[in-house]
């Protein structure tokens, strides 16, 4: 009996090979684990602890050994649809009505996650138009946020208070939900900006849905006409 240190290399060969943990922890610990991948990506597999707990499983937001971003393992090469928006009011509740519900000028965003930036797809009233806009990204694991990058953002709508744009809160391979900061309201008390944000379910699109709105959409450059 007795512990047994583990460098980095080794932690994550077991966390990226997991159906051999799962033999050695039952060799060990005489448990009765079970893990068997069913994509070559590794992100879904079925499992069991040999008791009450089995199914098909999702590892959704970062990869196992930590070295990837998980969520681009969880969005790259999808598109993902604002199924449900619903403002945060400043007081922590949650408006119950649709924020796109009978608006004018606007409606629900379009995400296309590519491996270098995010692809908005949204209706700009101004143009007016159903533009494409492409902005390069980080992630902050230690926070699930995916944030602006100057270098390629520079409009003062989406820099003024921070690069935010909006906090992972669970997600499967189907559906994610999120909080983004959709914008800026002024505060009537001191007369200056706060941000908004909006609770938001969104829905995985197929490959030919994301396709029409590929072809449906006009690519525009938001910090080339500083919009």
């Amino acid at each position: 009996e007795g512990t047994l240190p583990l460098n980095e290399s080794v932690i994550k060969y077991l966390f990226d090979n997991m159906p051999f943990t799962a033999q050695l922890i039952n060799a060990y610990l005489d448990e009765n684990y079970t893990l068997e991948y069913t994509h070559p990506n590794r992100r879904f597999f079925n499992g069991s602890n040999g008791r009450s707990l089995s199914g098909e499983f999702y590892w959704a937001l970062q990869d196992s050994a930590g070295q990837k971003h998980g969520m681009r393992n969880l969005f790259f090469g999808y598109g993902w649809k604002e199924a449900e928006t619903h403002e945060i009011n400043i007081d922590g509740t949650i408006n119950k009505e649709d924020y796109w519900e009978d608006m004018v000028g606007g409606g629900p965003h379009i995400y296309e996650f590519t491996d270098t930036v995010i692809i908005d797809y949204f209706y700009a009233d101004a143009i007016p138009a159903n533009v494409s806009v492409p902005y390069k990204y980080t992630y902050d694991e230690t926070t699930n946020s995916v944030c602006y990058n100057y270098e390629t953002t520079n409009s003062v709508y989406y820099t003024n208070g921070g690069n935010f744009w909006f906090s992972i809160v669970c997600a499967s391979s189907t559906e994610v939900t999120i909080i983004k900061r959709a914008g800026w309201k002024a505060n009537r008390d001191s007369n200056q900006l706060r941000p908004v944000y909006h609770y938001v379910t969104l829905k995985r699109l197929t490959a030919a849905e994301l396709e029409q709105v590929r072809n449906s959409y006009t690519p525009f450059d938001l910090v080339e006409r500083h919009y």
